[in-house]
This record gives structure tokens, C-alpha cells and sequence, in this order.
């Protein structure tokens, strides 16, 4: 191949990476999913993944809230509080349910694809 050939390959590569989010499209990197924890609600209530990708329930409001496992498969849960932030990593497949224990039908879904 001639060094102007190779450099034209290499600039449409360059191209191509800006146009998909640079060097994490290439790579794979890890991506992440918000969730909402609101007055009464988890906003997505249901949320679908893919495997490796880190979600981020985010309090809003004033209420206390939790973050407890329903479903067989298991994640960490969130301690009952006003606000910050819980942060889990979903690495299997399946569909991860929860509930806030402090009121009644406040659930949500992760399907991790």
C-alpha cells in the first residue's frame, strides 16, 4: 500500500471514530443508564441494557426512598435516604426487579440484554 493510500485509510478511520464517539465506540467501552428516584416513582420504570453497563438511580424530591431486590436475581441495594446516588454494574443477563419498601407500588425493572 502507498503512504498517500495508507494515510487516506487512516483519515477515513479518524472520520469514522469522531462519528461514533471516538475511541469508546471502538473499544466497548462500558456505558451507563440514569434512573430516576422520585416523589413516588422510579423514572424509566423500566429500563433494558445491555451486559456491562452501570446504572445510576439519582434521588429527586424531598421523600425518603430505597432500593431493595424483588427478584431472584440479586444487586446491590440502596439504604433507605433523601438523596445522592446508587450505583450498580449489571455484568449477568436477566431481568433484575425493585421496589422502594416505603411505598407500596414503587417498583422498577432492569432487563440486561
Amino acid at each position: 500500500m502507498t503512504r498517500t493510500r495508507t494515510l487516506m485509510t487512516l483519515g477515513t478511520v479518524a472520520v469514522a471514530m469522531a462519528g461514533f464517539g471516538g475511541q469508546a465506540a471502538l473499544t466497548g467501552a462500558a456505558t451507563t443508564k440514569s434512573i430516576a428516584v422520585d416523589d413516588d416513582f422510579f423514572s424509566p420504570k423500566k429500563a433494558s441494557i445491555k451486559k456491562n453497563t452501570t446504572v445510576t438511580w439519582r434521588w429527586r424530591g424531598e421523600n425518603p426512598h430505597n432500593i431493595t431486590p424483588t427478584s431472584s436475581l440479586k444487586f446491590k441495594k440502596a439504604a433507605t435516604k433523601r438523596s445522592g446516588r446508587h450505583k450498580v454494574k449489571f455484568t449477568k443477563a436477566g431481568t433484575f426487579r425493585y421496589v422502594c419498601t416505603i411505598h407500596d407500588g414503587m417498583t422498577g425493572s432492569i432487563v440486561v440484554k
